[in-house]
């Protein structure tokens, strides 16, 4: 799929990352680009965690939406991080896990659109289909004109949609 929303397409194209080693507290979760997570992945990611099993997550500034949190928001790699969070909340408690690393490295696109940032979610999101209710929220944040248009519809009929 092609769909240029708002240009999306084309302005992504040419925007460029870099790797950047972030702290847990530099990034958020921003559940316009993500999905339930699956606490049976995230349970085993713990379990069997290892800090080169881990990867690199993928994450982009963009503005917040709410004043306070962090710059960079994960668009790709939310159990990974969550279970990193959890794993260090655990280690406060005196669990030992060896390997924990202070820092996570992600490949960032320091600076997206919130177009960009739904775009390029589907574009690296190929692990396991987005279920149709997160296809449809994230296109909203794509800024996808029937999306936009059956959101305007609903709350004109006093639905709410999401």
């Amino acid at each position: 799929m092609s769909s240029d929303f708002n240009g999306a397409w084309a302005s992504l194209s040419n925007r460029t990352s870099e790797m950047r080693d972030l702290g847990p507290d530099d990034l958020r979760i921003d559940m316009r680009f993500q999905r339930a997570v699956n606490p049976h992945s995230m349970a085993r990611i713990k379990a069997e965690f290892h800090p080169q099993g881990i990867g690199h997550i993928l994450v982009a500034g963009i503005p917040a939406l709410k004043d306070g949190e962090p710059r960079y928001a994960v668009i790709d790699g939310q159990t990974r991080y969550r279970a990193i969070q959890e794993l260090i909340e655990e280690r406060k408690a005196g669990k030992d896990v060896p390997g924990l690393p202070t820092t996570i490295r992600a490949e960032v696109f320091p600076e997206l659109t919130v177009t960009e940032a739904a775009l390029l979610f589907r574009l690296r999101n190929t692990q396991r289909p987005v279920p149709p209710k997160d296809r449809s929220r994230i296109a909203v944040a794509e800024g996808d004109p029937i999306m936009l248009s059956v959101i305007q519809q609903a709350t004109e009929c006093g639905y709410v949609v999401f």
